[in-house]
């Protein structure tokens, strides 16, 4: 008889099966498919779990214990769910325990580590897969066996893939060095993306943050900042690459900056889009060692790709806007309430449309969020900047939400001109920040 510690709550094997992990530790399940989470101590490891939930057809959920970290041993010797990353074959949510309970410092978000042996999670063929609440790191996807996906490789026979509330952070791919998603609906919302960096085996580097060739993404409230690349060559990466997907990625409320940050970074991109689609929307794109973002549309191709950019603002080491073939819509025709710092954009500068070329933005030089179960890392605008008070009146869809990217609400007079409007960018001003200091 064995002694079950780890907890695995089940009514039948038609029902949803929920597992916490107790201990951290990298063992392998005695048995998939009995709906008991046990190795051959009886306890309930990560693996065990993702094993038995990948043993049944429901959407099952497993949990993380707080502060800890679950750190993968098992060198990939067979390519399987035994060994090496996590495999995921069935849905799934993994989230950390009492998700509805605030962590209040990052230590606190459960922490899974491949401590370089391979990448932290591949997922094969599910219908849904969402991880919220947890740090993923030290995945190594040239380890895998494959070049792609550092922190979370998705496949493209993936149906829906949400990540949430999550830190990527310190992990190497040649491809997709944070995420590599291929999934039909690709979601991240709340997450901060940081220290992946690309590393070539010989192929071409794409993505140190993310990278996706398939499927529709969308990314709210989410910081992807100081990726790079390690092998020392000039050609930019994207921090955000979408390459010959065909599709889309939406952008909004987020902030995109000072990838490739030091020379040992190489040269980074912020965004970078191959035919596909960008809509960016109060969407942060700064300091970054290459350009803003590079778009384009190959004439050769017969799909027409869109660039359509509202309440953005760009500020890079090279321009802000490259290629710009395709449909381009900067708001030219108004509300457009987009800034850069050069001129490389072209805007259509009118009194309607409120864009704005070869400004000073006066943003903070950065710090760091800890809210709920979010943690990011942003750059706002200074009590001087432009960027007050210079988007829309809106709430809809196209134009400003309802809350910025750390859920400050918009429409604030930041500028007490009588007249409340959305800042562009990320961040609304909200405070007097007069100056910067490094104590601050």
């Amino acid at each position: 008889m064995r002694i079950i510690i780890g907890l695995a709550l089940f009514f039948s094997a038609a029902q949803c099966l929920a597992f916490t992990a107790t201990i951290t530790t990298d063992t392998v399940d005695i048995n998939p498919g009995d709906n008991i989470c046990a190795d051959s101590n009886g306890q309930c490891s990560l693996r065990a779990a993702i094993m038995e939930s990948n043993a049944s057809a429901n959407h099952n959920t497993i949990q993380l214990l707080r502060g800890l970290t679950y750190q993968l041993s098992i060198p990939n010797t067979s390519n399987t769910e035994a060994d090496g990353d996590l495999d995921i074959f069935e849905s799934v949510t993994i989230q950390n325990v009492d998700p509805n309970s605030p962590l209040t410092s990052f230590d606190q978000w459960p922490t899974i580590d491949a401590n370089g042996i391979d990448r932290v999670i591949e997922i094969f063929g599910a219908s849904s897969v969402v991880i919220s609440g947890i740090r993923i790191t030290g995945g190594n996807g040239l380890n895998s066996g494959q070049i792609e996906g550092g922190g979370i490789m998705v496949h493209n026979n993936v149906d829906g893939f949400s990540l949430l509330n999550s830190i990527i952070d310190n992990n190497t791919a040649t491809v997709g060095a944070g995420l590599s998603l291929n999934a039909t609906q690709s979601y991240i919302r709340d997450t901060d993306i940081s220290g992946n960096d690309t590393d070539s085996t010989g192929a071409q580097v794409y993505g140190s943050g993310i990278y996706s060739n398939n499927g529709v993404l969308n990314i709210l409230r989410t910081s992807i900042h100081h990726n790079g690349r390690l092998d020392g060559q000039t050609w930019c990466v994207g921090a955000v690459s979408v390459h010959e997907s065909g599709n889309s990625v939406m952008i909004r409320d987020s902030t995109i900056a000072d990838n490739g940050y030091t020379e040992l970074d190489g040269c980074a991109h912020g965004v970078l889009i191959n035919n596909a689609s960008l809509y960016l929307n109060n969407t942060t794109i700064v300091g970054n060692s290459g350009r803003g973002f590079h778009f384009y549309d190959n004439p050769n191709d017969t799909e027409d790709y869109t660039l359509r950019m509202r309440s953005s603002i760009l500020d890079n080491h090279n321009t802000n806007c490259s290629g710009n073939t395709g449909t381009i819509n900067l708001g030219d025709a108004g509300n457009g309430f987009n800034m850069s710092s050069d001129n490389s954009c072209q805007f259509l500068m009118t009194a309607e449309n409120g864009n704005l070329e070869s400004v000073d933005l006066a943003l903070h030089p950065g710090r760091s969020y800890i809210n709920q179960e979010t943690y990011f890392w942003y750059k706002e605008p200074m009590q001087s900047s432009l960027i007050i008070d210079n988007g829309s009146v809106h709430s809809q869809i196209d134009e400003c939400a309802d809350f910025d990217q750390i859920t400050t609400g918009r429409l604030i007079d930041g500028d007490h001109d009588q007249v409340a409007l959305c800042d562009s960018g990320a961040i609304e001003y909200s405070h007097d920040l007069i100056f910067y200091h490094g104590t601050d």
